[in-house]
Parts: structure tokens; C-alpha cells; sequence
């Protein structure tokens, strides 16, 4: 249930069930933001949402476990994380995402960010935070 994660810090992203290279490269970037918090691990959920009914292959659900996997549609998840942002022209396929635990997006990285960068972010906000 998707209601289940509010309450939490949300590293998201979003692509099709074959996760490409660049899919993969996301699903990296977050699962190692995450696992380098430390003690405010548990404050924060990694998401993936899968845009189509394909099987996701074995070895992406080997890699990624501990991300909750949720099947959605694009014209759920376009208004609420690309409409209005700079990174609208990528679409779901690009950018990750950050969420508040209100349910606000708080930040969003293109595809190519840089991964320390992602994660420094991420630790200055849940430290700093009061909520989640």
C-alpha cells in the first residue's frame, strides 16, 4: 500500500520493467544513498515505480531488493513529479526524486547526477529534518 510509506523520506524513481543501463544507474545511485545514512537509514524508503506490466528480469530484483517495487501509470505519477519542473522534458524515464514524509517533492536529480552529490544532499536534509 502506498500509504504505508507516508511517514517516510522517499528516494524515487521510475522507468519501464527491462530497466536499461540508465534505469539500473538510478536504482544504484539510490540503493547507495540510502545504505550510507547510518543511523537515519530507517527514515528513508527507496521506491521504484515500474511504468508497464513487463516481468522485471531476475537480476534487477536480486540487486535491488529492499526497494518497494509498484506497479503505477504515467498519467498517476506525471502531475505529481514532473508537471512544473525543470527536468518536465525527461519525463518519468530521467530525473529521481526526493519526498518529504508530508508528501512533499523536495528535490529531483537528473539521470546523470552525481552520486556523491545525491547522497550529500540526502544526509543534510534527514539530518536537519524534524519530521520522518
Amino acid at each position: 500500500e502506498l500509504s504505508s510509506l507516508k511517514g517516510e523520506w522517499l528516494l524515487v524513481a521510475s522507468d519501464v520493467a527491462q530497466c536499461d543501463e540508465a534505469c539500473a544507474r538510478k536504482l544504484f545511485i539510490l540503493r547507495n544513498s540510502h545504505a550510507s545514512q547510518g543511523k537515519n537509514v530507517e527514515r528513508l524508503t527507496r521506491v521504484w515505480f515500474i511504468l508497464d506490466d513487463e516481468p522485471v528480469p531476475e537480476k534487477v530484483l536480486e540487486a535491488y531488493k529492499g526497494t518497494v517495487m509498484l506497479r503505477a501509470r504515467r498519467e498517476q505519477l506525471e502531475p505529481i513529479l514532473v508537471q512544473g519542473t525543470p527536468h518536465a522534458a525527461e519525463g518519468l524515464l530521467g530525473p529521481m526524486w526526493i519526498i518529504d514524509p508530508n508528501g512533499n517533492l523536495i528535490l529531483q536529480y537528473p539521470d546523470q547526477a552525481d552520486p556523491l552529490r545525491v547522497r550529500k544532499d540526502i544526509s543534510k536534509l534527514v539530518y536537519n529534518s524534524r519530521i520522518g
